[in-house]
């Protein structure tokens, strides 16, 4: 048996950890629109060579998101002792260059009492990792450069991972986009000794009025095994893309409708769950008049199940 190579040590290391799942779709238009809609959900795997390694760990108790009720935020108290007191969204970094990664637009997408230094630690070390596994892949395999640093991007959400059979192990979810609005999504796993980095490249559908990336399912869904449930409370998140027309998008999910930020050309939207759904969130766009451009019912070619 040959010599194991140290990518192939370090990839045996990680899937021993365990493997982000992956589902086939049923796409509901044709075969090439499908098949690229599929590439796309696995996301640009963790060094963008087309393998999706995410970490799946079972394991930490939930006891300190039991204050949750509103379905927006945990009790007083719940947030980790870590985060500290949010940063001021909306800050600018001024002068010429960015000094760090872009605040969001409203201060709701801080989430659990995460602030914005915090979230860009995360995403930092997300980077550090991808860059890191970069470095391991054959030379044909390796991608030219590597993704910058926090200050190239800016953020769009940040909440509290719970230990789940989706998320693994506890710790801080990170969605952001480039500054220079590269078309990508980028979602990092921050945990406490793993970080994981996905980029999601829409799903090859046509562009809506609200254009929901079909990879958002892995942010408000739990993958159980081995016939266990989902675990409860927890934290969702859903996003998409919106053109200039639409100035509201709600978003029903588990039996309650958020408001849905619109930040620069794009909505996210969270809440917490406290019993498992049925059907994946339901969306409704609106233009400055108040009338419906957009209804996640109508879209032929959105994914409107759960399991």
């Amino acid at each position: 048996m040959s010599e194991e190579t140290p990518f192939e040590a370090q990839l045996r290391r990680m899937l021993a950890e365990g493997v982000d799942d992956v589902r086939p779709e049923s796409a509901p238009y044709d075969a090439i629109v499908r098949g690229a809609r599929s590439a796309r959900r696995r996301g640009m795997a963790v060094a963008g060579a087309g393998v999706a390694v995410l970490a799946v760990v079972p394991g930490v108790a939930l006891g300190a998101y039991g204050g949750w009720g509103d379905g927006s935020a945990p009790a007083a108290g719940a947030a980790p002792a870590s985060s500290g007191a949010p940063d001021s969204p909306g800050a600018s970094a001024g002068a010429d260059e960015p000094e760090g990664m872009g605040p969001p637009a409203t201060s709701g997408q801080l989430a659990d009492g995460i602030g914005l230094s915090q979230a860009e630690a995360s995403f930092a070390r997300c980077l550090k990792s991808h860059a890191a596994l970069q470095k391991e892949l054959p030379g044909d395999a390796s991608p030219a450069g590597g993704l910058g640093d926090p200050a190239d991007y800016r953020l769009l959400q940040a909440w509290r991972l719970v230990a789940n059979h989706n998320e693994g192990t506890s710790g801080t979810g990170v969605l952001a986009v480039h500054r220079e609005d590269d078309g990508a999504v980028y979602f990092c796993r921050d945990r406490k000794e793993t970080q994981n980095l996905r980029v999601f490249n829409g799903d090859g559908a046509p562009e809506r009025a609200v254009t929901v990336d079909i990879n958002a399912n892995v942010l408000y869904r739990q993958i159980p095994l081995g016939g266990t449930d989902w675990e409860l409370p927890y934290r969702w998140v859903d996003y998409g893309s919106v053109t200039s027309e639409v100035s509201r998008v709600t978003v029903e999910y588990g039996g309650r409708t958020v408001e849905a930020t619109i930040d620069d050309g794009y909505f996210v939207a969270s809440g917490v769950l406290t019993e498992k759904p049925d059907a994946a969130p339901a969306i409704k766009g609106y233009d400055a008049d108040g009338t419906l451009v957009y209804d996640s019912a109508e879209d032929r070619y959105y994914e409107a199940i759960i399991d």
